[in-house]
């Protein structure tokens, strides 16, 4: 003998084409954020988040580890640190792989914006700290999908459409190798 199956609970009612109320509440509030991605930071203090405003905002997590260590029944609400504007969408974001809070030198991002250079800056202030460039064969500014760090920290790697380009974190400007794919 089957079980009886029963009618599956539904918590509102959808008709195709509307839009529930809780998400038309969110759409309507002009801070409302959509994350594209979140990385940690190599030392684990902050986190990186790309967001559909074409904005980096940066998080401080030693605040947030503060203050619940303080009060375990206070709520986990993470303190913006930063926010980094931008022209156009972000498309590729690195933290410096030796990054220390500690250390305000190592504290920065590589990242690549549609229609500029390959830019490091600085997670602090969100200062450009350096700009990186790679042309085609005409001289057209490429824009990179993706940025990368070496494992030693010396070299940003881009990936261009049909190219990928090695620059050398200390000289900003051209890059050092520039191969086709």
């Amino acid at each position: 003998m089957e079980a009886p199956t029963a009618e599956p609970a539904y918590l509102y009612q959808y008709t195709p084409g509307s839009q529930p109320a809780e998400c038309a509440a969110q759409s309507a509030d002009p801070d409302a954020t959509i994350f594209r991605s979140v990385e940690w930071s190599p030392d684990g203090t902050m986190l990186a988040a790309s967001t559909d405003s074409n904005a980096l905002r940066l998080y401080d997590l030693n605040g947030l580890v503060t203050r619940y260590s303080e009060n375990a029944a206070l709520s986990a609400t993470l303190a913006e640190h930063a926010q980094i504007a931008h022209g156009g969408p972000l498309l590729s974001y690195a933290w410096y792989p030796y990054m220390s809070r500690h250390d305000a030198a190592t504290c920065c991002v590589a990242e690549s914006v549609r229609d500029h250079p390959v830019q490091l800056r600085d997670t602090g202030s969100g200062g450009v700290r350096a700009s990186y460039a790679a042309c085609n064969n005409k001289d057209v500014l490429l824009s990179a999908s993706a940025v990368a760090f070496s494992r030693d920290a010396r070299s940003i790697y881009a990936g261009y459409a049909g190219h990928i380009a090695r620059f050398d974190v200390q000289r900003p400007g051209l890059p050092v190798d520039l191969e086709l794919t």
